[in-house]
């Protein structure tokens, strides 16, 4: 107890002890123990060993105890503290576990003892007991699993303690006046000492224990009486670059509302980007903040203001850019010691030297992943078996060994970085994989933008093939509710989102095709030209996004084309409010660069897509959607001047259009995506692990 008997009998998370990662997929609002203690419940219910009262009672609380955790207490931001005592408390465990023994072994074994010897009488009177403290067992689980307040969690044990008090009083009356009416006297007696021996210890719990202390420790928590800053404080620090930013701005949200206080340590042009984000989380009671570091440009050889890699003039500058970053750890550490000792720190991945800076503060550095376990998995196999040796040219066809679904590639569809590619190592790129490898590696673990659901072969592989601590807590595009969130994430839009959604609304119900590469990803005259003829041949209506300035932008599209277009075609000339566009119910299909976040987003609201990928992991992400989840069309790349027509473009985007049944299985992966973050959910559950885990993490170095 939480307060009593069901830590010991029910220990859903044990802080000493985190639980496997393996396991993590398995957890749901019961566990093992609760089972249990509900098979109890239903057996002696089953067998008439309890009165009908008793049922109704334990019926009719439950509707009591959830009707209190919604109007009395509800929760207060998902509090990331599990329990009102620590499970690393030794005085409390050795407690827990004399009421463990005393209040539900030995009555069991008393019981069962009764039914062997044919003492019937006995049974009865000792049953409702176990019978009352089984259930009690039962909900606390259910309640601490479930995320219920911590009131709600103490008054479950007071609740039931109360009424089992009642229940060992006609127990001690009955093996009273059971004397000289049957059994053995050894019975008798052992009968008589239990029954005393629970009353005493119930009673003690209840009067001494749980109302005076354990209640009011748990208002204190909930509302946070004396409670330490520095327990719930997390940093976050996102590599400058939108779709870097995008999803750790998302990440930081979600742990602010769960309670913890949250510094996003970024540049001050990117904190003019997301600082409308922050002032709006701070209206709703959440604690945010935005710790400045200046960016090195003119050391590191950048133009000035170029502190985002959006913003790079060409990528011959990506190294400088890098070791920009790499310049900023002394400035980092230096921050980090004026605030208070956080929790944790959650990096991106393309910040190594966060790793080796987190260490030399003394503070768990968890490391943040823009990509998924199924790209992961695959530079593992080519990392560890390197088939990519052993084919005679680059685009013959290869199988990745060792993973769950025969993906096939070609060694111009690998990133660059698995190829060996000369140009790649030379120029740097190569040291900084490596790098983000070895510090992955050393770290606490590692936090993944995906849910189990989505790729739970390759979470599992990740986990324990590649040994891996990984948390999927995603989508996190889909914390991203009201339509503010959804129309200001990111840049500002270079259209008004009411423009754009009076335009939707005007169309058939998934009828729209979006378009969109995003924010890096470059196409020459040429292609866009083929894009544009080939969206013209669909006869669909469309919203596509092309980067560049409106003059730049005009100079590109055949002559004519807006005018052809016109009514059915949406062109918006730089940044998009992608999510409010993705989700509207007009938008029907997704032609992308195939980038992580944009793929999660679309799938996320049920979207089939058509896979146009560029460049890094996204040929392997196009290999997730096209060839496993079976969600997607790939864009074939034959023509040998690289260069895509538009018959291939329109063939592509009249099968993502038209095909029902890649549709039916975008729309149930999207709805898996969906109950993934709600309250219970996949990647929910897995949040609240990690919060857990840290908090407990906390509490043993202290």
């Amino acid at each position: 107890m939480s307060g009593g008997v069901g830590s010991a009998v029910c220990k859903d998370i044990p802080e000493e002890n985190p639980l496997p990662q393996k396991n993590q997929r398995s957890l749901c609002f019961l566990s093992f123990r609760q089972l249990n203690c509900l098979a109890i419940v239903v057996i002696f219910a089953a067998t008439g060993l309890v009165s009908l009262e008793d049922i109704a009672f334990v019926i009719l609380s439950v509707f009591y105890i959830l009707i209190m955790s919604k109007v009395a207490f509800p929760q207060m931001n998902s509090t990331p503290e599990p329990r009102v005592f620590r499970e690393n408390n030794k005085l409390f465990n050795c407690y827990i576990m004399v009421g463990a023994i005393i209040g539900m072994i030995l009555p069991i074994v008393y019981i069962f003892e009764g039914i062997l010897e044919g003492d019937k009488e006995g049974i009865k009177i000792a049953a409702p007991h176990v019978f009352l403290l089984a259930f009690q067992v039962f909900m606390e689980g259910f309640t601490i699993r479930r995320g219920f307040s911590l009131p709600i969690r103490a008054f479950v044990p007071i609740f039931y303690s109360t009424r089992r008090v009642f229940t060992l009083v006609d127990w001690v009356r009955g093996e009273i006046v059971k004397e000289g009416e049957m059994g053995s006297m050894r019975r008798l007696q052992i009968g008589r000492g239990l029954a005393i021996a629970n009353l005493m210890f119930w009673c003690f719990n209840l009067f001494a224990f749980l109302l005076p202390v354990y209640l009011p420790l748990a208002f204190k928590r909930m509302f946070g009486v004396g409670d330490s800053d520095q327990r719930h404080h997390v940093v976050v620090f996102p590599l400058m670059a939108q779709g870097h930013m995008l999803p750790m701005i998302d990440l930081a949200r979600m742990l602010a509302k769960r309670g913890l206080a949250v510094s996003i340590v970024t540049t001050p042009l990117n904190a003019s980007r997301i600082r409308s984000i922050l002032d709006r989380a701070a209206a709703s009671g959440h604690r945010m903040q935005i710790l400045e570091i200046e960016f090195p440009c003119m050391e590191a050889g950048l133009p000035e203001g170029c502190e985002n890699l959006d913003s790079l003039p060409s990528t011959h500058l990506l190294m400088n850019f890098f070791e920009a970053t790499k310049m900023l750890r002394d400035p980092f550490e230096k921050l980090i010691r004026q605030t208070k000792n956080p929790l944790c720190i959650i990096s991106d991945t393309f910040l190594p030297w966060t790793a080796e800076a987190a260490q030399a503060l003394g503070i768990p550095r968890l490391a943040f992943h823009t990509s998924n376990c199924f790209s992961q998995c695959c530079w593992h196999s080519l990392y560890v078996h390197q088939p990519q040796k052993r084919v005679g040219s680059d685009t013959e066809p290869f199988v990745l060994p060792g993973l769950s679904d025969e993906i096939t590639v070609t060694k111009a569809q690998l990133p660059e970085h698995s190829k060996e590619n000369i140009a790649w190592i030379v120029s740097g790129l190569g040291k900084v994989l490596e790098e983000m490898q070895k510090a992955d590696a050393q770290s606490y673990g590692t936090v993944v933008n995906s849910f189990h659901e989505l790729e739970p072969r390759y979470v599992d592989y990740y986990i324990n093939v590649m040994g891996r601590k990984a948390w999927p807590i995603g989508p996190v595009s889909l914390y991203n509710r009201d339509q503010a969130d959804k129309a200001e994430r990111g840049m500002k839009a270079s259209i008004d989102e009411r423009v754009c959604l009076s335009w939707l609304d005007s169309q058939k119900q998934g009828s729209v095709l979006y378009v969109c590469f995003g924010s890096i990803s470059h196409f020459n005259p040429a292609q866009l030209v083929e894009i544009a003829l080939g969206l013209e041949a669909s006869r669909r209506p469309f919203i596509w996004v092309v980067k560049g300035d409106a003059q730049q932008v005009d100079q590109w599209l055949p002559e004519g084309f807006e005018e052809r277009v016109q009514g059915r075609g949406m062109i918006i000339r730089g940044w998009a409010p992608q999510l409010l566009i993705l989700s509207h119910a007009a938008t029907g299909g997704f032609l992308t660069h195939c980038g992580w976040n944009s793929v999660l987003e679309g799938l996320s609201v049920g979207l089939p897509l058509a896979a146009w990928p560029m460049f890094a992991e996204q040929p392997l992400n196009a290999r997730l959607v096209v060839d496993v989840l079976k969600t997607g069309v790939e864009i074939s790349k034959d023509d040998p001047n690289g260069l895509v027509r538009k018959e291939e473009i329109h063939r592509a985007l009249c099968e993502v259009m038209s095909n029902s049944e890649m549709r039916d299985r975008a729309m149930k992966v999207g709805e898996m995506a969906g109950k993934a973050v709600e309250e219970g959910g996949s990647s929910h559950l897995s949040l609240s692990l990690l919060i857990e885990e840290l908090v407990s993490y906390n509490n043993r170095k202290q």
